[in-house]
């Protein structure tokens, strides 16, 4: 009886946390896209115990897209599997991964620990943290975006783009991302593929631009502006604005689809980002606070996976040498 009711004094009296004291971990890595796993991997090969953190499920964006064209030494794989591999590689090494974990926060214990807040409750420490948190999609901004999200607006063309075959659709921006979905539309037998951007040129992929343009069933439209998006329970069309001759027009459509890049997760951590909310890195990936590292997408735009990846790689050489650097023995 006794224990119990000390138990119940100790608890009221000093309330538990949810962070665990007793367990330093050697690099903490904040998302499971390729950058992420990849810095899971270099850092786990150089010794030190890693643990990684994904909000939704390994793999990220990438793990969607239905083809890969241009990461070297492989030809003809999709998203998951390439994702999945990536995935098996570091379970293999001994990487710790949890899944449904959104980091909140990242502070400055002291000189040698950082504390990693989550969404859900716990709170982690190590002795570096590696953000690889991607963004989330940049909108237009426009009216009716809003009110018909997942209702014809959307931003992921692999995930949404089946149910709009034999319709016609919209891509609005510019760059990789942009030209990859709207081939994907193309090879999902939509009816047509409206393609709007503020640019005058496809930028991305010359190759890609050029197949796009070749297609009957692709119109480029340039120098044009999505003003509004209309339809009251399903995207119904748009209206248009020409930037050269400040003419408006409406157009039917059935969905929109939004590239216009990312708003990088980077406020989760108090450092130095650019007028575009990137965070700031050194060349060895290390953002303006000692001992926590950035990489892939939350540190630059359109981030390619095999750029996010070697990056990843970088900024886990560079949290094995923090740790060395330190003079501390890593936990194995």
């Amino acid at each position: 009886m006794f224990p119990s009711l000390l138990y119940l004094f100790v608890t009221l009296r000093f309330p538990l946390t949810l962070e665990h004291p007793m367990i330093l971990h050697d690099c903490l890595i904040i998302g499971g896209g390729p950058a992420g796993l990849s810095a899971a991997m270099t850092a786990r090969r150089a010794g030190l115990g890693v643990l990684l953190l994904e909000k939704d499920i390994v793999g990220g964006g990438p793990a969607v897209l239905a083809a890969i064209d241009n990461y070297p030494g492989i030809v003809g794989i999709d998203g998951w599997t390439l994702t999945r591999t990536m995935e098996k590689q570091v379970r293999d090494l001994g990487v710790e991964i949890l899944e449904s974990t959104e980091a909140v926060s990242v502070l400055l214990m002291d000189d040698t620990s950082k504390s990693v807040t989550t969404g859900n409750g716990p709170k982690y420490r190590a002795r570096t943290v590696i953000i690889a948190s991607g963004g989330a999609p940049k909108r237009l901004h426009v009216e009716g975006e809003e009110l018909l999200v997942r209702r014809g607006v959307h931003y992921c063309a692999q995930c949404a783009g089946p149910a709009y075959q034999e319709r016609t659709v919209m891509v609005c921006g510019n760059g990789g991302p942009a030209l990859t979905a709207a081939a994907h539309l193309l090879k999902l037998a939509v009816k047509r593929v409206i393609f709007v951007t503020e640019d005058r040129h496809l930028t991305g992929d010359v190759f890609l631009a050029a197949d796009l343009m070749a297609s009957d069933r692709f119109q480029f439209l340039p120098r044009t502006r999505v003003r509004r998006i209309t339809g009251s329970t399903q995207v119904a069309g748009v209206v248009l604005f020409g930037l050269a001759g400040g003419e408006t027009w409406e157009l039917a459509v059935d969905a929109v689809f939004v590239y216009r890049g990312i708003v990088p997760s980077s406020t989760l951590l108090a450092a130095d980002r650019n007028p575009l909310g990137y965070l700031q890195v050194d060349p060895q990936m290390q953002t303006s606070v000692d001992g926590v590292f950035g990489a892939g997408s939350v540190v630059r735009p359109d981030a390619q996976i095999v750029i996010a990846a070697g990056e990843g790689a970088k900024a886990g050489l560079a949290a094995a040498a923090w740790v060395a650097r330190s003079g501390f023995a890593v936990v194995v």
